[in-house]
């Protein structure tokens, strides 16, 4: 009789563990439901859009030549910062080749020179021009473009390719020189 009465109180006693641990899975599962649903209904509010009108400013010093002096010289340029954003360094050496109209000096890049990649790694700036940049006289045309690469934090020195290839003129890392 005993052993009767405590296989039922075992009995018993299981099925009360299994329904509490029941109890509080389905508490825990509402919980996280709730949880849930708040988070689906938290409404988000869109950020404000910028006018397209909204002056984006930035300050850059190109180094170009005086037409008077033939000394290549910095002159300080308003960017609109929106242009810099998918390749700042191939956007303002394209300024560099071609300055705006408005401005009193010239560029110090040949005539004809192209841009065929511009990639930076360590610090270190490669850019690639087409043939044209070979033609020109001096150092003026690298300094043109190492000077006004350098005001970049991440760049410390600039390395020439020309159509891809090392050319034998521009094997060194070209450091600021002001």
């Amino acid at each position: 009789m005993i052993k009767k009465f405590r296989i039922i109180i075992l009995i018993v006693s299981i099925i009360f563990i299994i329904i509490f641990l029941t109890c509080i899975l389905l508490k825990r599962k509402n919980n996280s439901k709730n949880e849930v649903e708040e988070f689906h209904n938290i409404e988000v509010q869109p950020e404000e859009e910028v006018p397209e009108t909204s002056n984006y400013e930035t300050n850059i010093k190109l180094f170009l030549i005086d037409p008077t002096s033939g000394i290549l010289t910095g002159e300080d340029f308003v960017l609109d910062a929106r242009e810099l954003v998918d390749n700042p360094y191939k956007y303002i050496i394209n300024l560099l080749i071609n300055p705006p109209d408005s401005v009193k000096v010239e560029s110090a890049i040949p005539k004809g020179t192209k841009i065929n990649n511009c990639v930076i790694n360590k610090g270190v700036l490669t850019v690639d021009l087409s043939s044209e940049f070979l033609n020109s006289s001096g150092t003026n045309s690298i300094y043109s473009i190492v000077n006004t690469m350098s005001q970049f934090n991440e760049i410390d020195s600039v390395i020439f390719r020309i159509n891809g290839e090392e050319n034998d003129q521009l094997k060194e890392k070209f450091i600021k020189n002001i």
